[in-house]
């Protein structure tokens, strides 16, 4: 029975002292939880209030810094403006396409009228049964030409070229038959059909020179038969008056043999190794 009361007494003493380890640990909770009630609602506000957005508004400025970045792209476009010089330079350009017409004024286009012209070869031929010698003449008013002259001096222009072009295989004489041989077996005009004469210069025009005078030249220029080019010189006279040019000139003798054409002898007939050349010009202003 001690014994048992003893027990009791002992259980009773251990569950006192749980019962004081208990309470306090009983207050210690209440105290925790008391802590955490109050602060947090004074921790949290301030802690997104001043981290998160003093740091927004130091990023926001250095983004704010950025987009004024793109007025440096303002000053490149600037770059192009000094090649508003370069436009400069078209406008001098206008000028000088002005005075090229101003250049072309000063040079007079002469045409060879054919109609009004002609271009003739003499020769003298000895028939076997005739005692004197014969002159031969063809004559043809296929002739076509341009000159050019400076109107302040009215010697030939430097450019264009003043060229001109007889059809030789339009020579015609007093005798066809003559005619016909010529062209066949000397001229050869079907495979050569044309004479050309590119005047170089000419001498004797006065300065200055007075519009209506007749006066009287040397031509200097390059003569083209049958593909063979010579240089030739014309003696005559020439005039301009208003708006035409008229001319008579004539070379001296050439030979045949300078042209590649052949002595031209036959059964009756043997002609001489030299002819002349002669030209009446008449030309209008274009």
């Amino acid at each position: 029975m001690g014994a048992l009361i003893a027990l009791v007494a002992v259980s009773c003493g251990s569950d006192g002292e749980e019962a004081n380890q208990a309470a306090p640990a009983a207050p210690q909770t209440g105290a925790a939880a008391g802590a955490p009630t109050a602060p947090p609602p004074t921790t949290v506000p301030p802690s997104p209030t001043s981290a998160p957005r003093p740091t927004v508004t130091l990023t926001q400025p250095s983004s704010t810094a950025r987009p004024t970045a793109p007025l440096q792209p303002t000053a490149l476009p600037q770059a192009p403006t000094p090649a508003s010089p370069i436009a400069a330079p078209p406008t001098v350009a206008p000028p000088a396409a002005t005075e090229a017409p101003a250049e072309a004024s000063g040079v007079a286009h002469f045409q060879v009228v054919g109609e009004s012209s002609q271009a003739s070869y003499t020769t003298r031929e000895k028939f076997f049964r005739l005692p004197a010698p014969n002159f031969a003449t063809g004559v043809t008013s296929a002739i076509t030409g341009d000159i050019y002259l400076d109107r302040t001096t009215w010697q030939l222009a430097a450019d264009p070229p003043s060229v001109i072009t007889v059809d030789i295989s339009t020579l015609q004489s007093d005798q066809s038959r003559r005619d016909n041989f010529i062209r066949r077996r000397f001229l050869e005009s079907n495979q050569f059909p044309t004479a050309t004469f590119v005047l170089k210069q000419v001498a004797g025009v006065p300065q200055p020179y007075s519009e209506g005078t007749e006066v009287t030249v040397v031509l200097e220029g390059e003569l083209t038969v049958r593909e063979i080019n010579r240089p030739v010189s014309w003696q005559g006279t020439v005039n301009v008056q208003g708006n035409t040019l008229t001319g008579k000139v004539g070379t001296s003798e050439l030979l045949y043999a300078d042209f590649g054409i052949p002595k031209i002898r036959i059964a009756t007939l043997e002609v001489e190794d030299w002819f002349k050349l002669d030209m009446e010009l008449t030309a209008k202003s274009q």
